[in-house]
This record gives structure tokens, C-alpha cells and sequence, in this order.
């Protein structure tokens, strides 16, 4: 193999924003210390229309522990009969469009369709149930006057066939439930969900709603469609973003039955540095000649990242490229640290002056209090690792940004 061919295959195995799913299927998966994974599983298995919240750093491992985790729950139930699901949200859905209300029940609806048998006089009532999540995904327009006449569903004329306005009434009851009520848009798809469930659980993994770091737009995308899976006998499990774990808004939690928190690896530990190494160590094998990095290279690498997966292997990848342009057979320390400045400059860019105190203050031992969004932001793009229940650090690579010094080798 040439030096460009083991450059090449090293870079394309370390590419950060590549597919999770394609490192799982190109057998590029290590499990990390925590047991998150297998405690979803279990959870599930025992209580598959249970509803749960895995809640991590962007770039942390929630894809990976999702699809692990569904793949591992197919297994689990197979042989009663259990279908699970894994779910793209922001692949089928534009995350940016209003409302998101409903659009959890939809996709269930839309996936739950072709595993359901249809078309057979057994099967009349999933042949109706799957035209109303139809409907409800795809949308319809229902015409009513005043007089309750009703014409087809399509694009209708302004007036009924009486000359009587078109319009939609709603008549609300006296009493009002101290829990909102459900829309009655997904309060009648329970029914059609339970006919396509055909008396089997089913259980739903949605990825990708990490992404509304906003509660409010959160809260709007899950809130009414969880209770609507639930009472149709639908288990869930949703990925979040890490500031719900620890922001004064922690009202998402009561939306859910469990919450589970995927800290990011600590390479200051024996365990955390041995997985980090080992997920270095499956992607880009052996050491030089062979290989591009050495033990000591990995560690350094794994420290460097301070546990973010996303950073681990676009740390690594841009110290390969570094390695590649200044002629070298393989990586040593000094690529690693020009990798670790170039991740310091784009963590330290666009810090305003209450950001960069709260992380100067950590950094000098002070603390981290999180006293609203700027804290928060600091979270979400890991400049600031969550480690456990008040543990934090400041990313090792904006550490030694902001302080002039390098990683310790």
C-alpha cells in the first residue's frame, strides 16, 4: 500500500459528520463505559409503550446509542412479536417548519403502515386506520357550513351547495382538565394506531429533535404526540440536547417516564482514555509503518478531544491531514497539537465577554453556575463537558486556547 492509499483509507474512516449507521454497519461501533444502551433495552423490553429521554452533548453518542439500542431491542422481542423503529425525525421532517405538533404521531402512523396487513376483509379496520394517519401525515381539507352540511374532502368552493359560508366550529365542554387536552386531530389517530399496532408492541426511536435547543419548540414537538403514542400503546424513546439535564427549565422531564444521560467519556479516567483509545484504535488500525498512530499518539488524541466523540475523530483526522501535508509517514505529537489549535480557534470564536468569563472562572477552579441561556449555549457546543451531576470542565483544546499551553503528552 502506498503512503496516499494509507492516508486515504484513514481519512475516510475518520470522517467526524460521516453517518453513525455507517460506522455501525462497517463494524466501527466500541461501547462506551456507560450502560445507557443496555439500560434502554431492558427498560423497553419490560415496558415497551414506556416513554424516554436520552439526553447527551451534539456529537456525544446519542445516534450511535439509539441505533445500538434499537437493533439490540429487535433481538430483545423478536420472538414476541414486537416491532421497533428508528426514526430520522429531521430526514422526513423540515425541523424548521410549524408546527411540530403531531409530526411524531405522523411518522409512527406512515412507518407502522407497511408492517400492517392490509387489504384483506380481516383487515378492513387497518385499511381505515391507515387512511386517517394518512390523512393526518399528508393533510386534507374538510369543508363545512353552517347547517353542518359536509362536501368532500379536496379543495371546495367558498360557499356550500346552499349558499351558506364555509367554516369550521368548535363547541368546547365545561369542564377543562388540569392537563391540556389532547388536540382532537391526534386524539382520533389513537384508534387507527392501536389497528395498526394488530395487537403487537411497537416501539419508536426519534433521532435528530436534539437540535431545538429552544424548550418552548421542544416541548411543542413532543409534548401532545408522546401521550397520543402512549394511550395508543407505542413506546418511545427521544433524543434531546444535554441542556435539559441541567438547565432551570427541567419541566421536558415531566413529558417523559425515564430520563437517561449519556455523559461524555472522561480520558482523565483509566476506562474513559481505554474506550476513547479503542474507538481510535478500530477506525485507523496498527502502528507505523502499517499504520498512522502510535499508543502514546491515541492517548494524546483521546485527551485532547476531552471525551466528545465528534471532536475524538476530527481531532484525529485533521492530525492525519497535517501529517499528509507536511510529508510524513505517519502522525506524531506535533500534528496532533496544530489539529488541537486549529479545534481551539473554531471553540474560542464567537465567545462573548459573559462567556469567556464563565469559562475563565472554571478553568481557574471557580466553578460553573448555570444561570441562563449563555450558560446553556456553552453546553450545547461543548465548549463546557458535562462529566456527572455537577462535575464539569472546560474542553480541553479551548483550555489550552485560551491559556497558551499544549495538551499534556
Amino acid at each position: 500500500m502506498t503512503r496516499l492509499e494509507r492516508f486515504r483509507a484513514v481519512v475516510a474512516a475518520l470522517d467526524p459528520t460521516a453517518p453513525p449507521k455507517a460506522a455501525l454497519d462497517g463494524g466501527l461501533y466500541v461501547a462506551p463505559p456507560s450502560s445507557v444502551t443496555e439500560t434502554l433495552v431492558h427498560r423497553l423490553a419490560l415496558a415497551p409503550n414506556s416513554t424516554n429521554l436520552l439526553l447527551g452533548h451534539i456529537g456525544g453518542g446519542k445516534t450511535t446509542t439509539l441505533l445500538r439500542a434499537a437493533r439490540a431491542l429487535r433481538d430483545e422481542v423478536k420472538e414476541a412479536g414486537d416491532r421497533v423503529f428508528y426514526e430520522d425525525v429531521a430526514r422526513r421532517h423540515c425541523l424548521d417548519t410549524e408546527p411540530l405538533e403531531g409530526v411524531l404521531v405522523a411518522l409512527a402512523g406512515m412507518d407502522l403502515i407497511p408492517a400492517t396487513p392490509l387489504g384483506s376483509p380481516i383487515a378492513t379496520a387497518a385499511d381505515e386506520a391507515a387512511e386517517e394517519i394518512r390523512k393526518h401525515a399528508r393533510g386534507y381539507t374538510e369543508w363545512v357550513t353552517d347547517d353542518d352540511d359536509r362536501a368532500d374532502w379536496g379543495d371546495g368552493p367558498d360557499e356550500g351547495d346552499d349558499g351558506l359560508p364555509m367554516r369550521a366550529v368548535r363547541h368546547p365542554g365545561a369542564i377543562r382538565s388540569p392537563m391540556a387536552p389532547l388536540p382532537s386531530r391526534l386524539r382520533s389517530l389513537i384508534k387507527p394506531l392501536e389497528a395498526l399496532r394488530a395487537g403487537r408492541h411497537a416501539i419508536f426511536f426519534f433521532d435528530s429533535l436534539d437540535r431545538l435547543t429552544s424548550p418552548g419548540e421542544f416541548r411543542t414537538a413532543v409534548e401532545h404526540d408522546l401521550r397520543a403514542l402512549r394511550q395508543a400503546g407505542i413506546g418511545v424513546v427521544v433524543a434531546g440536547p444535554i441542556r435539559y439535564a441541567l438547565g432551570h427549565d427541567r419541566t421536558v422531564y415531566d413529558l417523559f417516564d425515564h430520563v437517561h444521560v449519556l455523559p461524555a467519556a472522561d480520558p482523565s479516567t483509566p476506562e474513559g482514555e481505554r474506550f476513547l483509545c479503542d474507538v481510535l484504535r478500530l477506525r485507523a488500525p496498527g502502528s507505523p509503518p502499517d499504520g498512522l498512530f502510535e499508543e502514546p499518539e491515541r492517548a494524546l488524541i483521546a485527551r485532547a478531544s476531552g471525551g466528545v466523540l465528534r471532536h475524538l475523530v476530527g481531532l484525529a483526522r485533521s492530525a492525519a491531514e497535517e501529517a499528509y501535508a507536511g510529508g510524513a509517514a505517519s502522525v506524531t505529537a506535533g500534528h496532533i497539537e496544530a489539529a488541537v489549535q486549529t479545534l481551539g480557534d473554531s471553540l474560542a470564536f464567537g465567545l462573548d465577554d459573559a462567556q469567556l468569563a464563565a469559562v475563565t472562572k472554571l478553568m481557574q477552579g471557580g466553578g460553573f453556575v448555570i444561570r441562563g441561556e449563555q450558560e446553556l449555549a456553552l453546553l450545547d457546543s461543548a465548549r463546557i463537558v458535562f462529566r456527572r451531576p455537577g462535575t464539569f470542565e472546560v474542553h480541553p483544546a479551548l483550555s489550552a486556547r485560551l491559556s497558551g499551553t499544549r495538551i499534556a503528552a
